[in-house]
């Protein structure tokens, strides 16, 4: 088992490299596709930090006017509602919850998104579109890198300008604590 000194020094690591994963989060939700953008209903699912992040993407998308947005914890999604999309937040792809919640037939036919840190994962896999932030994927323990860059993607790809958060991020981070 790692010493705690290790994982410290992991986690301060990821931290610190979150100005250059929000950078490359940026580049990728400038372009296409942008599973937020078109009008509809859609749910967005994850668990732990991730169903946090699934709350503030949906909280942001109802904000822009796009459309009515629902977050909830995999194993507490009613998605038999009719959406007309569902984005999966899972930073290993292997969340038992999230693939449990895809698996019913009321999922069948419906687009999925699927926001990993793994691109051959099974959630990422099985979905018809993949955001993959592999560069962003957290190794410590505590997520940190991978849930703020999901947030941050989606702010892009919601059209906020979100051109200047990796360089705050940065001036945050060098600044004494």
């Amino acid at each position: 088992m790692d010493e705690p000194e290790t994982r410290a020094s992991l986690l301060a690591e990821e931290i610190a490299d979150q100005p250059s994963a929000w950078r490359q989060a940026i580049e990728i939700g400038s372009g296409e596709p942008n599973p937020l953008a078109s009008p509809g209903r859609v749910a967005i699912i994850g668990c732990g930090s991730s169903w946090h992040a699934a709350k503030a993407i949906a909280a942001l998308r109802e904000r822009s006017g796009i459309g009515e947005t629902d977050a909830f914890a995999a194993s507490e999604a009613p998605l038999g509602r009719p959406y007309d999309r569902i984005v999966a937040i899972s930073r290993s792809g292997t969340t038992t919850e999230v693939r449990q919640a895809l698996a019913g037939p009321a999922t069948r036919g419906v687009p999925l998104t699927a926001i990993v840190g793994d691109p051959d994962s099974p959630l990422a896999t099985t979905a018809d579109e993949v955001a993959d932030l592999s560069f962003a994927d957290d190794r410590s323990v505590v997520q940190s890198r991978f849930v703020t860059t999901v947030v941050c993607l989606a702010r892009t790809w919601l059209g906020e300008d979100t051109t200047a958060l990796p360089d705050a991020a940065a001036a945050a981070l060098d600044a004494p604590l």
